[in-house]
């Protein structure tokens, strides 16, 4: 993983996996739509470092469990019954001027080449209307 506007790596993750009961991606009126029901998710071997001090690991965690989840994306709403954590270690804590050490995750984000590249893209091939 990278952060916007880092020039090295923040995260890492060994192992990743994801699964749904129900998906459904709707494209047709406006802009594209998902609906998820019944998400899971599992990761193992998570590591998270400050941005700043890439030998300093805000977060490890042996294994993080998501369960019951759902996705309404045109709504922006996500909900999870359940989440697990387990053998995992979190730093925290403020520097010198008294920033907070994970707001360097989050700072990158509000810069204006990272809100560029947030912005959606319009590059690539273009598909002509269907002939009426």
């Amino acid at each position: 993983m990278v952060a916007h506007g880092s020039a090295t790596e923040v995260g890492q993750v060994s192992n990743a996996s994801l699964g749904a009961a129900s998906l459904l991606l709707t494209i047709a009126d406006g802009p594209p739509d998902i609906l998820a029901d019944g998400l899971t998710a599992e990761l193992a071997g998570a590591v998270v470092r400050n941005p700043t001090d890439a030998m300093s690991e805000l977060l490890r965690l042996e294994r993080a469990k998501l369960s019951g989840g759902s996705l309404k994306l045109r709504e922006r709403l996500v909900a999870i019954e359940g989440l697990s954590l387990s053998k995992g270690r979190i730093q925290t804590g403020f520097d010198a001027q008294g920033r907070f050490n994970w707001t360097g995750l989050m700072a990158a984000a509000a810069t204006p080449a990272a809100a560029a590249a947030e912005s959606p893209r319009t590059s690539g091939p273009v598909m002509p209307s269907p002939a009426a």
